[in-house]
């Protein structure tokens, strides 16, 4: 059985981001099959999530800080585990990180549900974009030279997270760096995403987009969600209300519906035939 002090000093002797890489596959191998109970104790006074330093001991620091955001539901601690969050994310070793597409999916999630049931929807915004915009992929500069030189660019789970949250906070501007490029690129294995990544992603940049009455652009990601390829026969809820809703922006800006979306053919510039069909997984995303 796992104790606390063996799971940490097995984090701390891996060696933080100097550590060669068969060594930290060997601490991912190790941490994806503790048992979560062995993730939340904390023995002593030896609380891994303030022995632990996020920018050297990334990948058990995110481990760690999952499991205990997923079962905490006290006022006091899910403050402190919200701003271990944060910490986490400004300081966090990307590349270490990102080696576990699977509990940085968990971790916005749990961030997620945390702060909704702390009635606290703005609560998450630093940590979720700071997530986004500290990878190299996602950075400012990165942002200009993949512009200049008309590279890809690609979603990740964390990006409908966020935009969800600026939406219950009604924080839309927060959300626009976020929408304003478009996504060219899904990356499945490198970010474990989900078809309805793509869904939701494109569900709630139209919602903010329409709130801040950039109507053009809403409707192109409602129908980029309304007109994404899915298995013969099946139809998201969310693409039904996107529709729904590029009915309604359609006739706030030009008093007409819309026409029919055809799949893997969007209105507009938003995105590419690729993001729809080829990085989804080919004709049939759903069966991935």
């Amino acid at each position: 059985m796992h104790t606390r002090n063996e799971v940490l000093d097995a984090i701390l002797a891996t060696g933080g981001v100097a550590a060669p890489p068969e060594r930290l596959a060997k601490l991912l191998a190790y941490l994806r099959q503790i048992p979560h109970a062995a993730l939340t104790l904390v023995v002593g006074d030896r609380d891994p999530l303030l022995v632990l330093d996020p920018a050297e001991d990334t990948l058990g620091f995110l481990f760690v800080l999952v499991a205990r955001l997923r079962v905490e539901d006290r006022a006091g601690p899910a403050a402190f585990l919200l701003q271990r969050a944060t910490a986490f994310a400004r300081t966090m070793d990307c590349v270490q990180a990102w080696l576990a597409p699977e509990q940085m999916r968990a971790l916005a999630v749990a961030m997620s549900m945390l702060a909704d049931r702390a009635g606290q929807p703005a609560a998450p915004i630093l940590a979720l974009s700071a997530i986004i915009t500290r990878h190299p992929e996602f950075s400012a500069a990165a942002a200009r030279a993949q512009d200049a030189a008309g590279q890809q660019h690609s979603l990740t789970p964390i990006h409908a997270v966020l935009l969800k949250h600026c939406i219950s906070a009604r924080m839309y501007r927060r959300a626009l760096p976020f929408i304003s490029r478009d996504i060219t690129v899904i990356n499945k294995s490198a970010y474990g995403l989900t078809y309805q990544d793509f869904l939701l992603y494109h569900y709630y940049g139209g919602i903010v987009h329409a709130a801040l009455k950039n109507f053009g652009r809403a409707l192109e990601f409602f129908q980029l969600c309304v007109s994404a390829p899915a298995a013969p026969g099946f139809v998201s809820a969310i693409q039904i209300e996107a529709h729904r809703k590029s009915i309604l922006v359609s006739l706030l800006a030009t008093g007409a519906a819309p026409p029919p979306p055809l799949a893997t053919k969007p209105a507009g510039g938003a995105g590419s035939a690729a993001a729809h069909q080829g990085a989804l997984g080919g004709n049939n995303p759903m069966a991935k």
